[in-house]
């Protein structure tokens, strides 16, 4: 019995964890601090005769673009994809539900 209530409150603990971490994230899409660098449709969820016009079913991948080198020097990072390519923070991407993102940036 006890280990079923660790193995609970564990669930539980990262469940809140989760939450923390994306409303961490939300606020830095929020204030610009994370770049929108790729949007993913997810064919099996996303309707676009959906008369809501909800963005269910679409993640947005973001991270922290590093736009110095282009900014120093265009000619030597003269692609987006270069440009992500010269951003370290953006190994690993963080992605969001855009029906989220989109939800939260109307009520910014």
């Amino acid at each position: 019995k006890n280990r079923s209530r660790n193995v609970e409150r564990n669930v539980l603990s990262s469940i809140e964890r989760a939450r923390t971490r994306d409303k961490v994230f939300l606020n830095m899409i929020m204030e610009g601090e994370l770049n929108l660098v790729n949007i993913q449709i997810n064919n099996g969820t996303f309707h676009s005769s959906d008369p809501s016009g909800s963005y269910s079913g679409v993640v947005a991948s973001f991270c922290q673009v590093n736009f110095r080198p282009h900014k120093d020097n265009p000619a030597s990072v003269p692609m987006f994809k270069d440009v992500l390519a010269a951003s370290p923070k953006c190994f690993k991407k963080i992605d969001m539900d855009l029906k989220e993102i989109a939800d939260r940036a109307r009520a910014y």
